[in-house]
């Protein structure tokens, strides 16, 4: 597997899911990027859920399980049918097609009445995580639109319930708000609001009341910023908690300690000095924690240690276990070998509790070898983010590419240069959903061709093609429109 970055656009988180094979009518999602080796995003991060799903009430989700897998199963028994909303609405096969199709139709009705939608996602999985609803809410939708066409084709009613069912799970796929779940929506939503828009002459007043209700019953889906937000949440910030819990714990699985004369290297393979040299300078930075700290008292209650500072400017505080102060926290302590390990943003320190020394903890990146981390990277990935990084580091470090090793020697081999970078990405993510959130397309668009050229390359890397993806998003709000009007011409007509 090679060690160049990242996928094609859409595709990019689409390896690993059961909705790859749709990834090429989706394929505004990512800028294109060079290879399909799963790098960095793989190592995307821990996620809390957006919201805590309900308690009680009807989950929309296991409604749609069942009836996707039936779908599925028709769409199998009779091939040509439904993948697409405008074919075969008239052959001699139609009419069975459609008979064995009108219980899932009915079924599908039934989340009408859910009271919201939780497809159990993984958000803390990151890029691995599994979207196993996408592909088969897509089948889905396809397959109300073709019942809504053949209805049409055949002068039968109800063509606007089953464009409404299509309408339903195309929003409840966008409540999961990420860019693959959005782009479902707008594929499914607009293609159902076109087509009622085109036909709302063939509604009565009663069915155009029915329309009506069925439109504001409508979950609300998902927006592009709201998944511009969700996915800088999910492959990014979360990473950066992720990180910052290792290099707290200072997990020898991820991370090794140098001291502050570190002469040893820290390359991938023997081929070079550099990024030893630049670890060793990150090494002997000062410590703002030893370089402001004294240690004043130190008082063992029965094992539990609490312990005393007093800062340059006079400052006093006690800290223990799950009591920090003054933006410092306890984050071990070692009866045995008497040393405690504190903690003030993504920098830790050793207290000896006896010569009351407080000495920088200095982790570095534990590298596996090129060798190693091929092998790693071909299995399936691992649930831990930091680990998938640390892989798709040696990865890049070992790289012919120029782009992948600067990424690599951005974060000069040790833990907090990686953080610095992470936290670098992190805030030019959001300066960028700030400029698209607050300027016309146009403006946003030339805005962005100047802020690439400044950002770093794994930024350049993560952001999606969000300008593709809102024209997609402004035609689907066009069609909300026009289905609107629609409905207001013709219910002026019937009261005439």
């Amino acid at each position: 597997m090679t060690c160049r970055i990242a996928v094609k656009s859409s595709c990019r988180r689409e390896e690993n899911r059961s909705a790859k094979h749709e990834r090429s009518s989706l394929n505004c999602h990512r800028h294109e990027m060079k290879t399909a080796a799963p790098i960095l995003f793989f190592a995307a991060a821990m996620l809390s859920q957006a919201a805590d799903a309900p308690t009680n009430g009807v989950n929309a989700a296991q409604i749609y399980t069942p009836v996707f897998s039936n779908i599925t199963a028709w769409s199998t028994a009779h091939p040509g049918f439904g993948t697409e909303p405008y074919t075969n609405v008239s052959s001699p096969e139609a009419a069975a097609a459609f008979k064995d199709l009108q219980p899932q139709l009915d079924a599908l009705g039934a989340a009408q009445s859910a009271a919201y939608c939780d497809w159990g996602t993984h958000h803390e999985e990151g890029i691995s995580a599994q979207l196993p609803y996408v592909s088969p809410a897509m089948k889905s939708a396809k397959a109300g639109l073709w019942a809504a066409n053949y209805a049409l084709s055949n002068n039968l009613p109800d063509f606007a319930d089953y464009a409404m069912e299509a309408a339903r799970v195309a929003r409840n796929v966008g409540e999961d708000r990420l860019l693959i779940d959005l782009l479902v929506q707008i594929a499914g939503e607009k293609a159902a609001a076109d087509l009622l828009a085109q036909n709302i002459g063939k509604l009565d007043a009663k069915q155009l009341d029915a329309l009506e209700q069925n439109l504001q019953s409508l979950p609300p889906g998902t927006s592009l910023i709201e998944a511009m937000q969700m996915e800088k949440a999910m492959f990014i910030d979360n990473l950066i908690k992720q990180v910052l819990k290792a290099m707290r714990e200072a997990d020898t699985n991820l991370f090794e300690q140098i001291s502050d004369d570190v002469s040893a290297t820290n390359t991938v393979t023997d081929r070079t000095n550099s990024i030893a040299a630049t670890a060793a300078a990150g090494a002997a930075k000062k410590s703002w924690l030893t370089e402001n700290l004294r240690l004043t008292s130190i008082v063992d209650s029965g094992g539990s240690y609490k312990i005393g500072f007093e800062t340059r400017d006079g400052d006093s505080f006690v800290i223990a276990l799950g009591r920090p102060k003054r933006g410092i926290e306890m984050l071990s302590a070692d009866y045995a070998r008497e040393e405690a390990v504190i903690a003030r943003s993504n920098e830790t320190a050793i207290v000896k509790l006896k010569s009351r020394e407080i000495s920088p903890l200095r982790l570095r990146l534990r590298m596996p070898s090129p060798e190693q981390a091929k092998k790693l990277m071909g299995s399936p990935p691992s649930a831990n983010a930091v680990q998938q990084l640390m892989l798709a580091f040696a990865a890049m470090g070992d790289s012919s590419d120029k782009e992948d090793r600067n990424i690599f020697n951005a974060c000069g081999g040790t833990a907090d240069g990686l953080m610095a970078l992470l936290n670098k990405t992190s805030a030019e993510y959001g300066e960028w959903i700030a400029a698209f959130q607050r300027l016309p397309l146009d403006e946003f668009r030339k805005w962005q061709n100047d802020f690439l050229k400044t950002t770093t390359q794994l930024t350049r890397l993560m952001l999606p093609a969000v300008d593709k993806c809102a024209d997609k998003e402004k035609q689907l709000l066009d069609s909300r429109t026009k289905l609107a009007a629609a409905i207001a011409a013709r219910r002026a007509a019937l009261t005439k």
